[in-house]
């Protein structure tokens, strides 16, 4: 790669390539454990059925101590190529901490009833506690036929109460299929339609974002913008053009591609960039003025605190044929000031939106990005930044204490104003 600074629409590329790669990733990955165990489970269950009801001899029950092995065998020769990279999400972890509980649990439960014959319903508890474990792992993926596996777990176990005999050996492994083999194969046979229906939908790409943020198929460049955040949010963010080609990222969604389901956010970029296409291609696109604006920050990278300005931090890009030419905004402004700043390059009065401000206009007034949070406040300007936390009653960082009272006038009066209203 080269040593330069991308523009907007590289930037944009960037990001929906590694959103694609990271979700393509999770998906593949995650039919890995379910089969993986899945197997496992049947396996050894179905050796230790057979090896018992051949001998007689319950001793042949220690085989289930092959689990572990073999489950961590599979898990280990199915693991991604080295190649592929490793991306481990905050969602991850979370899955990793449940099955941390739930898999040393399981096995303690049964490692008591194999070696000292502890008489509990040893096929109900390890049942309930695995469907427990499956039914909150895909709720949290949004997996449902994973939750329907789960919950037939859940029910399976109940009625291994009232059976005996090989019957408990039925149920065990018609569970672990319906919780653990079936949605396997479910998630692996979407990912691979999924990559085969991305690359039928992306045919040839319209354009390449350039350096100067221009389309080399028109040769035009059309971006100017304003710096903003999230209403939240400080300025100085670098604004520049739109990408060229379905936002150039390497999940290229075409409009014949678009289901019923909710779109993830590498499709959604992709989505913009092809509707800057169409509207350049319009007859509006001369007197248009696209502005592209995130709602509100984000929750990363975990190490920065919940109240931090670089957290709230988000870009605005203005593009479309009104934009005299490329340019970056570095004052501080928020998402509140936008309103004020298009009606001032109308030349139109925005006297009516008291609180907003226009990016472009000579100072006074005073640039400034207010943001807010969970009981707290933070402000920032050139000269520095003011985070005040109400819970704690103090400051978390003061470098311009001067912004400090300009977090309290913004906000009691924006608190009192809708009071009024």
């Amino acid at each position: 790669m080269e040593d330069r600074k991308l523009d907007a629409a590289e930037s944009l590329a960037l990001i929906g390539r590694m959103i694609e790669n990271t979700r393509s990733r999770m998906v593949r990955n995650a039919g890995r454990p379910f089969l993986a165990w899945g197997y496992a489970t049947a396996a050894t269950l179905i050796a230790v059925w057979a090896a018992v009801s051949c001998t007689g001899d319950i001793r042949w029950n220690y085989l289930w101590f092959m689990l572990p092995l073999l489950g961590g065998a599979l898990m280990y020769f199915t693991r991604p190529k080295a190649t592929e990279g490793s991306v481990h999400t905050y969602v991850d972890r979370v899955l990793d901490l449940i099955w941390s509980v739930i898999g040393p649990a399981t096995l303690l439960i049964s490692t008591l009833a194999i070696c000292f014959v502890v008489r509990f319903p040893v096929a109900f508890t390890v049942l309930l506690m695995i469907g427990l474990g499956t039914t909150i792992n895909n709720l949290i993926i949004g997996f449902k036929p994973g939750v329907a596996g789960g919950i037939a777990g859940i029910v399976l176990a109940s009625v291994s109460l009232v059976v005996t005999g090989n019957w408990h050996a039925g149920l065990f492994l018609a569970a672990f299929v319906l919780m653990t083999i079936i949605p396997g194969h479910i998630l692996n046979y979407r990912y691979r339609h999924s990559r085969s229906d991305v690359r039928q939908a992306a045919g040839p790409r319209p354009g390449r974002a350039t350096k100067d943020g221009a389309a080399e198929e028109d040769g035009s460049t059309e971006e100017d913008g304003a710096a903003t955040e999230n209403g939240t949010a400080e300025g100085g963010a670098a604004t520049d053009s739109t990408a060229a080609d379905g936002a150039a990222t390497g999940s290229a969604v075409t409009d014949s591609a678009v289901t019923d389901r909710p779109l993830d956010a590498a499709e959604n970029i992709a989505l913009v960039g092809r509707m800057i296409d169409k509207l350049r291609a319009s007859p509006a696109w001369d007197d248009l003025l696209v502005v592209l604006v995130a709602d509100h920050g984000y929750p990363w990278p975990r190490s920065l605190s919940y109240n931090e300005p670089l957290r709230h931090r988000i870009p605005m890009i203005w593009t479309g044929g009104a934009v005299a030419g490329p340019r970056v905004v570095e004052e501080y402004a928020s998402q509140i000031d936008i309103c004020a700043t298009i009606l001032g390059q109308l030349e139109v009065a925005h006297d009516d939106f008291d609180y907003s401000k226009d990016i472009f206009a000579p100072t006074p007034p005073r640039k400034f990005a207010y943001y807010t949070f969970n009981d707290g406040f933070g402000v920032v300007d050139a000269s520095g930044e003011a985070v005040w936390d109400a819970t704690s009653g103090k400051a978390v960082s003061e470098t311009s204490p001067a912004l400090m009272d300009v977090g309290r006038t913004m906000l009691q009066t924006t608190y009192t104003d809708i009071g009024n209203r």
